[in-house]
């Protein structure tokens, strides 16, 4: 499946990229693998806490746990980490990563897949802004908002 995210450049923006970082509690392995295959991706980089200089972090039971990983997705990174003790998170909801899909894109196979055991919190439908719409609390807690321009 191939999927396209849309980005609109301004003059001047080649400098700076935003790119979204998914800091998990554990299962970033589990989660890493469930976007690359859901969004057709690529692994490009993985670091593990145990590969990190002696002494650094308290890693001990946590080598394999990654620390930093890169996902590249329809030209779009994201960035994934296991977080170890007490780092805290924003919770679940408060960030929301969209796809804003072309309309041959399969969109149906994308939104079943995030809702298979996912939240539904809101279905597919049309909207007055000319594109199908839907929104997923995935299954490790991130929101999906899904977006596909009408042909």
């Amino acid at each position: 499946m191939k999927c396209l995210f849309k980005t609109e450049s301004n003059k001047g923006d080649d400098d700076m990229k935003m790119v979204p970082y998914l800091k998990l509690h554990g299962n970033c392995e589990e989660v890493l693998k469930y976007y690359r295959d859901l969004l057709d991706g690529e692994i490009t980089y993985i670091q593990r806490y145990g590969e990190a200089p002696e002494g650094m972090w308290d890693v001990k039971g946590n080598e394999n746990k990654i620390m930093h990983a890169s996902l590249l997705a329809g030209g779009v990174v994201l960035y994934f980490s296991d977080m170890l003790g007490s780092e805290g998170h924003a919770g679940e909801g408060s960030v929301a990563l969209t796809l804003e899909l072309e309309p041959e894109e399969d969109m149906e196979a994308i939104y079943n897949d995030l809702s298979k055991d996912g939240t539904v919190l809101v279905p597919i439908q049309d909207t007055f802004w000319n594109a199908r719409h839907a929104t997923v609390l995935d299954k490790f807690g991130f929101n999906w908002i899904i977006n596909q321009e009408k042909a």
